[in-house]
């Protein structure tokens, strides 16, 4: 199992050099990574920062390698998206200053700066073109398919306090957000997906990745990523399928809603 996730990150990291997209791959699992290495490497266990440090030196040098090739940089900087997404987070910044803790919640949000400056400014300068989101959901569902299994398949994943979770060597345990949000994001990612390809085979796999992915969230307490999975894939499902008729989209949000409840 060790050698295996070290053979995930390392082709993982080959990959992104010359697949930028993937390179955004790599940072949408960098937690659920990072947790499977802590529970298998006591020296990742001992340096939490260790993984995060060697994906921002992946962005990094991808973007410089982008930008000696001449190749586009930064085109989807100001698009809608990327405007709301710091649009958010600014309004995440405001809201501090009227926190009934505002010291503490003023600290936990300078010691994210750094996975923001990620986020936010840096991940956008990979991706120039709009074939290329379609290479980072199919990275992140094949990807996070993978990390998803290797999680369940994990010895140390168990029960604690009614939720599952990956237990440390060094006597810490998960935090449940991130294996949940891993969770939703495989489901929304498989749920979502347009059915160009409309194979048996690959709707069983869709299928499969949608139910893997519902069942690891709900294991692990997460039920605000569950609900925020299922209200997404509700107001989203109109537009990945492109539907035209108000019927087609009752039907659709009906089922959503039905299987939503249900997994919840």
């Amino acid at each position: 199992m060790q050698y295996l996730l070290l053979l995930l990150v390392a082709v993982l990291f080959l990959v992104a050099l010359w697949r930028p997209a993937m390179t955004i791959v790599v940072i949408v699992v960098m937690f659920p990574l990072e947790t499977l290495l802590q529970a298998s490497f006591p020296f990742f266990d001992a340096n939490s920062w260790a993984f995060n440090l060697a994906v921002l030196g992946l962005t990094v040098l991808t973007i410089v390698r982008r930008w000696l090739a001449k190749e586009p940089i930064g085109r989807m900087m100001l698009t809608a998206p990327a405007v709301l997404a710091w649009a958010f987070y600014v309004w995440c910044y405001l809201s501090a200053t009227w926190s009934m803790k505002e010291n503490a919640l003023l600290g936990l949000t300078v010691s994210a700066l750094p996975y923001h400056l990620l986020f936010l400014v840096l991940a956008p300068l990979l991706i120039h073109r709009l074939d290329e989101i379609d290479v980072l959901g199919r990275g992140v569902l094949y990807v996070g398919l993978v990390v998803t299994l290797l999680m369940v398949a994990n010895p140390q994943f168990s029960m604690d306090a009614e939720r599952f979770g990956v237990s440390f060597e060094g006597g810490g345990r998960s935090n449940p957000l991130q294996i949940g949000t891993l969770g939703g994001t495989v489901m929304l990612i498989a749920a979502l997906t347009s059915l160009q390809r409309g194979s048996v085979p690959w709707i069983a796999f869709r299928s499969f990745a949608v139910v893997l992915g519902a069942g690891l969230t709900l294991l692990s307490g997460s039920r605000g990523q569950m609900l925020a999975a299922v209200l997404v894939i509700f107001a989203l499902f109109p537009v990945s399928f492109q539907l035209k008729s108000l019927r087609g989209w009752a039907a659709a949000a009906a089922a959503t809603v039905v299987v939503g409840i249900g997994m919840y």
